[in-house]
């Protein structure tokens, strides 16, 4: 449900803030067509630009939420973030995707963050 979706991506952008992130972009999709994923979240971590993927559930009934982060998703992902330094001509010092995970099954909900949760030498 994007509704839940929207929620979770608003909480963990928050979280991240007060992490002392700087968020660059949300919800960046690269050219109109492109087969690759939206990228959720893209912040800046001292230096380091970070790829956040957002998974916000209301239930365990489907397994925990970072296990929705499958290889091919993780592969996109990939692609995206290629497409986007590219685009932006970006020179980072280093780049890394985590994973910002939001449990609305709880009150407040929890939010887990996953840093380095998956990097360009998982994907295979």
């Amino acid at each position: 449900m994007k509704k839940t979706g929207d929620l979770g991506e608003e909480l963990a952008v928050a979280y991240l803030e007060r992490k002392g992130y700087r968020i660059l972009k949300r919800n960046w999709r690269g050219v109109k067509g492109m087969r690759a994923p939206e990228l959720d979240i893209i912040a800046s971590d001292n230096g380091v630009i970070v790829f956040v993927e957002v998974k916000t559930s209301t239930t365990n009934k489907f397994g925990r939420p970072q296990e929705w982060i499958t290889d091919m998703k993780k592969k996109r992902l990939v692609q995206a973030a290629e497409i986007y330094l590219a685009t932006f001509d970006d020179n980072p010092e280093a780049t890394r995707f985590d994973a910002v995970v939001v449990d609305k099954s709880v009150e407040p909900p929890e939010i887990v963050h996953i840093v380095n949760a998956f990097s360009i030498s998982d994907i295979s």
